[in-house]
C-alpha cells in the first residue's frame, strides 16, 4: 500500500470513530431519571408487584357526569386491572381505587361498558405520571355530550400547597355543576372556596365532626347547594378525600344535581393513622371511634414492624367500643397474654393489596370475597359489612400508605379455639 492510500484509510477510520462518539446513547443506556421515565408507553401498563407510594405513581378515575353510562377504563389500549379486578362496569359517580403504575406517560381512555376503545367517550389522551405522585382523572361534562372533558388533578402537588401538618385533613372539591360558576365549601368555616366551574381546589378542613356545613354557589350565601347530599361522620385525622359536584343547579334545592365522594386516603402507616383518632371528636352511629386497645395489642404482641414495614395489608380494626363489649374477664385475660394477642391481631389482618372495588365483581355490586388471614383462617367479607356472616358495622375504609386498607369494625374477631 502506498503512503497516500495509507493516510487516506487512516483518515476515514478516524472520522468514523469521531462520528460514533457523537451518536447519543440508546434509550436502554439512559439512567432512569424523571425525564427518562416520561417516554410515552405503547404497551400494556406496567403494574408493580408491590404498591409503593414513594417510587410509583397512582392514577384513579372520577366519572362526574350525572346520568352518564356505566363505563370501562382503558390504559394503553387495554382494560385496566386493579387488585385482580378488571375496571369495567364503573358506575357514574364512583371514584375508583388508584392504579399503581411505573412512572411514565400512558394513553388513557374511557368507553361505555362493552363498547370498546373505538367508542371512547373520553380520550384516548396522554397522561404523564411522576413517581411519588397520585393523580385523579376527572371526567366532566353533561350526559347529553358525545365527548366528555378531562381534568387531570395532581393531588400530591395540591396537597403540598394546602397541607401544613401531617395530621391535617384536606378536602378536594371538583365543580362540574352547571349554573354554579363557583362553589364555596365550608365545614365550621374551613374548606375550599371559589372553586371554578370545570376546575378544582383543595383546602384543609377541621378534623373530627363539624357543627355547621355551608355549601353555596356563585359567592352568594342564599344559593345553597347542600340539599342534604353531603353527610359524613366527620373528617379523619391525617387523611384527605374528594367530592365532585355534578349536574345542573339553578339556586333551588331539588334540581338535578348530585355529589360523588372518594374513599379517604392517607400517607400515614397503620400505627400512626390509628393513633390520630385519640382525642378526636369522631364517631359512627353515635359511638366514639378510637383504637387504643388494638394499638396496645399490636405493641404487646411485638407486631409493630408488621404495620410499619410498608407492605400492603387489609386490616380489620376493632374499635375500642368493640373490645369493651367483650366480657371483662375475657378482655383482661386476653390483654395479659402476648401469645393470645399475637393470634388475635393476625386474625384481623390479610397480607394483600385489596383496593376499593375489589370486594365485589363490579363496583357497586354486592361484596363476596374470601381471603386467608395471617393466622391461616379464611374470612369471607360480604355485603353489609359482614365478616363470616357477622355484621361488623358499616364504617368507611381508609386507604393509607402503600395501598393498605384500614377498615374499622364493631366486633372483635376472636380466633377459633383449636
Amino acid at each position: 500500500m502506498n503512503h497516500k492510500l495509507f493516510w487516506m484509510v487512516l483518515l476515514v477510520i478516524a472520522i468514523a470513530i469521531l462520528i460514533a462518539g457523537c451518536v447519543p446513547a440508546t434509550p436502554a443506556s439512559v439512567p432512569m431519571t424523571e425525564a427518562a421515565s416520561t417516554v410515552v408507553s405503547t404497551t400494556a401498563p406496567v403494574v408493580p408487584v408491590t404498591p409503593n407510594d414513594a417510587t410509583e405513581a397512582r392514577l384513579r378515575l372520577a366519572p362526574l357526569v350525572l346520568g352518564g353510562p356505566q363505563m370501562d377504563l382503558f390504559v394503553n389500549g387495554t382494560v385496566a386491572v386493579n387488585g385482580g379486578q378488571e375496571q369495567v362496569n364503573i358506575p357514574n359517580g364512583y371514584i375508583t381505587a388508584y392504579l399503581f403504575l411505573m412512572p411514565g406517560t400512558y394513553s388513557v381512555a374511557v368507553a361505555p361498558t362493552g363498547k370498546g376503545l373505538a367508542n371512547a367517550i373520553l380520550g384516548p389522551l396522554d397522561v404523564t405520571l411522576v413517581g411519588g405522585h397520585r393523580y385523579t382523572l376527572a371526567m366532566l361534562g353533561q350526559a347529553t355530550d358525545k365527548q366528555f372533558k378531562s381534568l387531570v388533578i395532581d393531588e400530591t402537588e395540591a396537597l403540598h400547597k394546602a397541607r401544613t401538618s401531617v395530621d391535617q385533613n384536606v378536602l378536594f372539591v371538583v365543580n362540574n355543576l352547571v349554573g354554579a360558576k363557583t362553589i364555596d365549601f365550608a365545614e365550621d368555616g374551613h374548606g375550599p372556596q371559589g372553586v371554578m366551574f370545570g376546575g378544582f381546589d383543595a383546602a384543609p378542613v377541621q378534623v373530627g365532626r363539624h357543627k355547621n356545613l355551608a355549601i353555596t354557589a356563585n359567592d352568594d350565601s342564599k344559593e345553597s347547594i347542600d340539599g342534604g347530599l353531603y353527610d359524613r361522620d366527620g373528617e379523619l385525622p391525617g387523611a384527605d378525600s374528594m367530592i365532585g359536584f355534578m349536574g345542573n343547579f339553578t339556586g333551588i334545592i331539588g334540581n338535578s344535581f348530585d355529589v360523588a365522594e372518594s374513599a379517604p386516603t392517607s400517607e400515614l402507616n397503620t400505627i400512626d393513622f390509628l393513633k390520630g383518632f385519640n382525642g378526636v371528636d369522631f364517631e359512627s352511629n353515635g359511638k366514639a371511634i378510637t383504637f387504643d386497645i388494638f394499638l396496645s395489642a399490636i405493641k404487646t404482641a411485638g407486631l409493630t414492624d408488621l404495620f410499619t414495614s410498608g407492605k400492603p395489608l387489609l386490616v380489620l380494626v376493632p374499635t375500642d367500643a368493640a373490645f369493651a363489649a367483650l366480657p371483662k374477664a375475657t378482655l383482661n385475660a386476653l390483654m395479659a397474654d402476648p401469645k393470645a394477642l399475637l393470634d388475635l391481631v393476625h386474625n384481623h389482618v390479610v397480607e394483600a393489596y385489596v383496593p376499593r372495588g375489589s370486594l365485589a365483581k363490579t363496583p357497586g355490586g354486592g361484596f363476596n370475597r374470601t381471603f386467608t388471614n395471617i393466622l391461616g383462617a379464611q374470612i369471607t367479607i360480604g355485603e353489609g359489612y359482614t365478616v363470616n356472616g357477622i355484621n361488623v358495622g358499616d364504617i368507611d375504609s381508609t386507604f393509607i400508605a402503600n395501598g393498605t386498607q384500614v377498615h374499622p369494625i364493631t366486633k372483635v374477631l376472636l380466633p377459633l379455639t383449636k
